[in-house]
């Protein structure tokens, strides 16, 4: 993530030249948070074109902005809700929402039936947050290690016998090793902060 220093002093000119340190600091906010813009897109069912619309609006404003965000944890939630309010912005301009007569109540449907319900948003962000979070913890972990847990959770799934010979692990060793993998994943700091 952008640390202060590099934020202040590109302060808010979007036109400002960035060294390729402050370059590789944005693409890894991008990877970080891009996943709860998708899931805002997901949640308002934009077209793929929409959400791409979204997210370069989201991205551009969070450039122009990012030194006035105080908190840095702050910064998912700003992100999720600019996101919400350039998608609303999206629908708007393409004259996508229709409001019509629903026979059943005998009223105009309301804006609030068409809008998310905030448990999607919020299921959506937490579970890619939990994904990441996952491959953050994997990648931590060797290769070799890697490649086991992959065979052990593979669909459709591979068998102990399968596993050992592939890997040249006995069959005995590979519950204890499971349970040595799994420890280490546990102990990774994004996953504690998940679970807690």
């Amino acid at each position: 993530m952008l640390n202060d220093e590099k934020v202040s002093a590109r302060g808010d000119d979007p036109e400002a030249v960035t060294s390729s340190a402050e370059e590789e600091d944005w693409e890894d906010l991008i990877e970080r948070y891009q996943h709860i813009i998708d899931s805002v897109c997901r949640s308002f069912r934009l077209k793929a074109e929409d959400a791409a619309d979204v997210s370069q609006t989201v991205w551009m404003k969070t450039f122009v902005n990012v030194t006035r965000i105080r908190e840095r944890r702050a910064l998912p939630g700003w992100i999720k809700t600019t996101a919400q309010h350039a998608a609303c912005d999206v629908l708007r301009s393409r004259d996508r929402l229709t409001l019509f007569e629903d026979s059943s109540q005998d009223k105009p449907c309301s804006w609030s039936s068409l809008a998310p319900r905030h448990e999607d948003v919020d299921d959506g962000v937490l579970s890619a947050e939990r994904r990441a979070a996952v491959r953050h913890a994997l990648n931590e972990l060797t290769e070799d290690r890697r490649v086991f847990l992959n065979l052990l959770v593979a669909d459709p799934p591979v068998s102990y016998q399968q596993i050992s010979e592939q890997l040249g692990l006995p069959v005995g060793s590979i519950g204890p090793t499971r349970a040595r993998c799994l420890r280490k994943l546990a102990a990774n700091t994004l996953i504690q902060a998940l679970a807690a």
